[in-house]
């Protein structure tokens, strides 16, 4: 993120599937991302989660993969497993005071 602010370029969000499923469940430990979230936050980036893999209670301990980790996402992504085996999607986002909704994107 040094790297982008030293050439002028804000960040805009981080996306993350909490437990990195694609390629198996990999759980890693809990509370690994809240570092890199509350770097992302410092430097006025949104958190997006992830959660069409590891939510709907598939990691076997919360119903959200980012439960694991204490945090609270600013967008959350879900999708098929809430359509058993039909197309669905769909995403939640928290309210954001009208400073972060002006529709300016850092240059």
């Amino acid at each position: 993120m040094a790297d982008l602010h030293r050439h002028g370029i804000g960040l805009a969000a981080f996306i993350a599937d909490s437990i990195f499923s694609s390629d198996g469940i990999f759980a890693g430990p809990a509370g690994f991302l809240r570092p890199i979230i509350e770097e992302v936050r410092a430097a006025g980036g949104l958190y997006i989660a992830d959660e069409v893999q590891p939510g709907f209670g598939r990691t076997g301990q919360e119903w959200w993969g980012f439960q694991r980790h204490e945090i609270v996402p600013d967008i959350v992504t879900i999708g098929k497993p809430m359509g058993n085996g039909l197309q669905r999607a769909g995403g939640w986002h928290k309210a954001f005071p009208a400073s972060r909704r002006s529709g300016s994107c850092p240059k």
